[in-house]
C-alpha cells in the first residue's frame, strides 16, 4: 500500500514521496543480516549529522509515526506492504 493512501485514512495529507541520496544507520545494519531492515521511517529534517546542525520537521511528525505504525500493524496482519 502506497503511504499516502495509508495517511488518507487518517485525515494526514501526504508525506511527500521524493529521490533522496544518503544512507542510514538501518543500511548499515543490513550489510550484517540476513533478516529484512526497514528503511525510510525516521523523522523528516535537514542539517548534517551533528547536535548543532541537525534538525527535525516538527509538524511532519505525527505524519510518519503514523505511516510507521500502519505499516508495522499490516506486516504483524500479514498484509504486506
Amino acid at each position: 500500500m502506497k503511504p499516502n493512501r495509508l495517511l488518507a485514512t487518517s485525515g494526514i495529507a501526504s508525506v511527500g514521496v521524493k529521490i533522496e541520496g544518503g544512507g542510514a544507520n538501518a543500511a548499515w545494519a543490513a550489510l550484517k543480516t540476513q533478516a529484512p531492515v526497514v528503511e525510510r521511517f525516521g523523522l523528516q529534517g535537514f542539517g548534517g549529522r551533528t547536535a548543532a546542525n541537525e534538525n527535525v520537521l516538527l509538524n511532519t511528525i505525527k505524519a510518519r509515526l503514523y505511516l510507521a505504525a500502519r505499516v508495522a500493524m499490516r506486516v504483524a496482519q500479514g498484509k504486506g506492504l
